[in-house]
């Protein structure tokens, strides 16, 4: 059954003129189930009192979404490091202000010449409990370690780069994350000064 209006947070409907007992006077035993939602994870149905099914069931569908992490470098040449370590985060309403993941779900990924340097963190919920309501997530990737070295410790400087993409045709034309993340060699350059004053003879030094 499809019928649902949209816009609606809590959905309901009746299945009406149901036989309670068969031909032999045996009790009819319902349940429902529901077919795979897009972009969505169903939950367990619960009965509202197992003695009385005709009181009606609930199920609670989860807005899912995933984030893509990119892997760039520039400046190694030949020299590429062997791996990275990103680790998941999410902020509801200030980007600066970011929330780690909750212990459930996968918070951190490798990311390497194997895999493309390229890694999508699934099923993730779009909105989390705060303070009794339902608010949004944001996802970004934060590159934490190169080759096993904290990346402050790294030679690299490294640059974020965090997009929401509205209509992800590869994600049921919904709301996807994904962070690029650019690494870039440092170099050292060595110069010698050299004076030819006379000694800064006429202090202009």
């Amino acid at each position: 059954i499809d019928f649902f209006p949209a816009g609606e947070t809590q959905w309901t409907c009746t299945f009406e003129n149901l036989p309670r007992f068969d031909s032999n006077g045996v009790a009819y035993v319902y349940s429902v189930k529901e077919v795979t939602v897009p972009g969505y994870e169903t939950g367990d149905v619960h009965v509202t009192d197992p003695a009385h099914p005709e009181q009606g069931f609930s199920l609670t569908n989860t807005k899912m979404t995933q984030l893509t992490v990119k892997k760039f470098w520039r400046g190694t040449e030949n020299n590429t490091p062997g791996s990275v370590t990103v680790q998941l985060k999410y902020y509801t309403a200030d980007p600066n202000v970011r929330y780690n993941i909750p212990g459930s779900i996968q918070s951190a990924a490798e990311l390497n010449a194997e895999n493309g340097w390229t890694y999508t963190f699934t099923n993730l919920p779009q909105y989390v409990e705060v303070d009794g309501k339902y608010v949004k997530c944001t996802y970004v990737a934060e590159e934490i370690r190169i080759d096993g070295i904290a990346v402050k410790n790294a030679d690299f400087t490294v640059h974020h780069e965090d997009e929401i993409i509205e209509k992800d045709a590869n994600f049921h034309d919904q709301t996807t994350y994904q962070t690029t993340i650019t690494n870039v060699q440092n170099m050292t350059i060595t110069g010698t000064k050299t004076w030819v004053d006379n000694g800064n003879a006429y202090g202009t030094r």
